[in-house]
């Protein structure tokens, strides 16, 4: 814990406007904050971000970035030892859909997401198919 928050604020105090290697740390919180919101911040953030973390590597599993063995070893890591939850309920894609779409680092009807090109590399892409966001959400819906 004592080097993630280093780690953090050596970045932090290298980018205060977040709009570089910063905007990385928000790995997971796209679709996490669109859960806070859908949940109306009733859930911890931890839990929803865990939730937009696992999102995330199935978005970047899809599109090819992300082995399957690493999406497994954040199941594997955030589900077993961390005992966060990785499924959000199915039936609620286009309310996440839709609050995502404000999200600050939406680029008009494309949302950015941090994506992994693997383990401790991460990537901030925009993605425009709607088809893929669904995709990766069908993994995580329980």
């Amino acid at each position: 814990m004592r080097r993630a928050i280093q780690v953090k604020a050596t970045i932090v105090s290298e980018d205060f406007t977040e709009q570089g290697l910063r905007e990385t740390l928000n790995y997971g919180h796209t679709l996490g904050h669109a859960i806070e919101h859908a949940e109306r911040y009733r859930w911890r953030h931890g839990v929803a971000i865990g939730i937009g973390m696992m999102f995330a590597a199935e978005l970047s599993r899809l599109v090819r970035s992300l082995s399957d063995s690493d999406v497994e070893r954040h199941r594997l890591i955030l589900g077993e030892r961390l005992g966060l939850p990785l499924e959000y309920p199915a039936g609620r894609w286009e309310t996440l859909r839709a609050t995502m779409q404000r999200d600050k680092k939406a680029r008009g009807t494309a949302l950015r997401f941090v994506l992994l090109d693997g383990i401790a590399r991460p990537t901030v892409t925009t993605v425009g198919d709607d088809s893929l966001l669904f995709a990766a959400y069908q993994e995580i819906a329980g």
